[in-house]
């Protein structure tokens, strides 16, 4: 039912290429929105890839079938695999790689702008509603408060960790797109604040590579002309001054949180024995990584790396988890040899894309993703989709680098 009313009312030409992108770009920033246990991301492409039929404008013949012939090996070790705890698993990983690829299927230059839309408004509302928990504006409970004295937001998401991760992605997405100073201000502000105040250190590592990379492409790969902070008037060295001059201005009226910061920054990069959270990682990689050690080449089956719990407990009865925190231990876990051609796929698409701001945007994702794994959100599949879509951009010179409006920019320039 929801599909038949949602396709209905896309027969316009303005739905299908601003609304519902953006509607699906939202649904990758809110992974827990469900519809019977399935994202609401995948029945979103779906439908939109129905009324988008004979509207599809890059020519990647083969190429939309990448993500789910690479997934399709991984998928099948639910049947091999000793060690298997959710079969189920298998269903959302190959719905996920479906959905992703079909954004290529019906890709065109004129949605990328409304997806990356979408995705920044659903990330920023949440972490406006983060900094209002903060400030105990609403009636939420935080987290943490051994960790940082004000209480760690979650947004709206289940972990503080993830409205981290989402609140990186959307301060660098805010950053680069291309939007009126006074919004990039806001927008810039609210998303670092939620990200510093989340401590979510797997964010900051992400949110770290993601600029750094970004940074370096764009001076290796620059052309005459490019200019980093663009013609000025942009506002994005004013929302970098104004987000520091609140953070300093935070930690110098709060001791506790200036202490809670240091300490957590200490600890980033660092697993002091005194540190659970982090010595809880080493040991859950150190037992992800003699699991891998005893698994076929097939691997254990998908879903088995999520056997080995916290502080490196291994549930040889039951587990509640199906995924590891780190999703390239986890992946070698569960199917082995088998998840190479995924590895390789990805490790390609990011590759080629990383000037674009998608590309970025994958970075900080799959490096989160090694302490907190976000493999199985939608996220992560509407970036590879885009990214697979992207492909056909790079046959002009240096692909694409910047969202502008008006869509139709010139080449290489868009």
């Amino acid at each position: 039912m929801f599909l038949i009313t949602f396709i209905a009312g896309a027969n316009s030409e303005r739905a299908r290429t601003t609304w519902i992108p953006i509607a699906i770009g939202a649904s990758a920033g809110l992974f827990s929105v469900q519809i019977a246990n399935v994202h609401l991301f995948t029945p979103l492409v779906f439908a939109w890839i129905i009324t988008r039929a004979g509207h599809r404008e890059a020519d990647l013949r083969w190429r939309v079938l990448a993500l789910p012939l690479a997934c399709i090996p991984v998928a099948a070790t639910v049947f091999l695999g000793d060690l298997v705890v959710n079969p189920n698993l298998a269903l959302q990983l190959m719905a996920l790689a479906l959905s992703g690829a079909m954004l290529p299927l019906g890709w065109s230059e004129e949605i990328r702008r409304p997806l990356m839309i979408g995705l920044l408004a659903s990330t920023s509302a949440s972490a406006l509603f983060g900094l209002l928990q903060v400030a105990h504006l609403v009636p939420t409970d935080l987290w943490h408060v051994e960790v940082s004295a004000l209480g760690r937001p979650t947004g709206f998401y289940p972990e503080p960790d993830w409205l981290g991760m989402y609140s990186a992605l959307a301060s660098l997405l805010a950053w680069r797109i291309d939007l009126k100073p006074q919004l990039r201000l806001a927008l810039v502000l609210v998303n670092l604040s939620a990200l510093v105040l989340a401590f979510a250190r797997a964010a900051w590592l992400g949110f770290a590579a993601g600029a750094l990379v970004a940074a370096l492409t764009w001076l290796l790969t620059r052309r005459a002309g490019d200019r980093v902070m663009g013609d000025g008037k942009t506002g994005r060295l004013r929302a970098v001054f104004l987000t520091a001059f609140a953070l300093v201005m935070a930690v110098t009226a709060l001791p506790d949180l200036r202490r809670d910061l240091l300490n957590r920054l200490a600890s980033t990069l660092t697993a002091r024995t005194e540190d659970v959270s982090a010595q809880a990682r080493v040991e859950q990689n150190r037992a992800l990584g003699s699991l891998a050690d005893s698994a076929p080449w097939y691997g254990h089956g998908l879903s088995s790396s999520g056997r080995v719990g916290v502080s490196g407990i291994f549930y040889s009865d039951f587990s509640k988890n199906s995924v590891a925190s780190n999703w390239i231990l986890g992946l070698w876990v569960d199917a082995s040899w088998l998840a190479v051609p995924l590895f390789a796929l990805i490790c390609f698409l990011v590759w080629r894309n990383l000037r674009t701001i998608e590309g970025s945007l994958a970075v900080v994702v799959l490096v989160n993703s090694i302490f907190s794994n976000a493999f199985f959100q939608p996220i992560t599949w509407l970036l590879l989709g885009i990214l697979i879509g992207l492909l056909d951009t790079h046959r002009t010179p240096r692909g694409s680098v910047r969202l502008k409006l008006p869509a139709t920019a010139a080449p290489g320039r868009s």
